[in-house]
């Protein structure tokens, strides 16, 4: 009996030309889903050899999903090659290194992904440190804030990098992402560059989706982010800047009017704002 079904097959009737075994496994890996298998039953009511091998085939990648599975067959020359191949067969899935159907990441993928530092943990704002009054805090996993006036501040600074930012905010609300801060207590437009998040701006052509001073928006009119998860990507190398809001690019232009690099700042204004995720990329 091969050594990875020890223990786990054993005999519930035998007789001198037939015995059936019932073989029962678990064991996770990633694989197909074994959709196709003929049922066990009819192999049990005796259908051919032939048949049988497929179950037994398509059966090892099931139990590799990490389901039991009782499998029926009768006792030919062949079951001890059958439960073989079972076993070969979930070695092999085990340890396939390319890409599964059902959406796993490639290595290139993962590699890529791994670069990413996530600012917000969804535990605790260590990362963060708080200027002014605003009253945020981590709430469900989401950092938030609705009374006063202030800024989360990154501990570190930052350069070249992508940012990418989920976040959510009310009608009213009045916020935005400062980066490359020159001043860690004085945050506002003219000591970093702010993308901004203000749907009801005074001054539109500075609304939502610009960098307050620097570009406005090259979507007209400017989109709108109110009541609904958002997502802003930012990248920023030397002295080029692009601003994409929910997959449309809003501003893509080079300018050196600040330092090159400094910490990333979250505003509070007024409103409701929340953020849900927020991952950085040095580059």
């Amino acid at each position: 009996m091969p050594a990875c079904l020890a223990g786990r097959v054993g005999c519930v009737s035998s007789s001198s030309l037939v015995a059936q075994i019932i073989v029962t496994v678990s064991f996770k890996s990633a694989c197909c889903s074994g959709e196709t298998c003929m049922s066990a039953k009819s192999v049990q009511n005796g259908r051919s050899i032939q048949a049988q091998q497929r179950c037994l085939l398509c059966a090892a990648c099931a139990l590799n999903q990490g389901q039991t599975m009782p499998i029926f067959f009768r006792t030919h020359t062949w079951h001890i090659a059958a439960l073989s191949m079972i076993c070969w067969t979930m070695q092999a899935c085990s340890t396939a290194n390319q890409p599964s159907l059902f959406g796993q990441p490639s290595a290139s993928n993962a590699s890529s992904n791994s670069q990413a530092k996530a600012l917000i943990n969804g535990q605790d704002l260590n990362a963060w440190k708080l200027v002014g009054n605003a009253n945020w805090r981590l709430q469900e996993g989401l950092v938030q804030a609705e009374l006063g006036d202030g800024f989360l501040i990154t501990r570190d600074s930052y350069q070249n990098f992508r940012l990418v930012a989920e976040f959510w905010v009310d009608d009213e609300a009045n916020s935005g992402i400062f980066f490359r801060c020159t001043d860690p207590v004085v945050i506002n437009d003219k000591t970093a560059y702010e993308a901004n998040i203000y749907d009801k701006r005074p001054d539109a052509s500075y609304g939502t989706g610009t960098i307050v001073g620097i570009a406005k928006s090259s979507v007209q009119p400017n989109l709108k982010t109110g009541g609904r998860w958002n997502t802003y990507d930012i990248t920023v190398v030397g002295s080029h800047m692009t601003l994409v809001l929910n997959g449309q690019t809003t501003v893509d232009v080079n300018d050196s009017t600040h330092p090159n690099a400094g910490p990333i700042a979250l505003q509070y204004n007024k409103g409701v704002v929340k953020f849900r995720k927020l991952t950085i990329e040095t580059l």
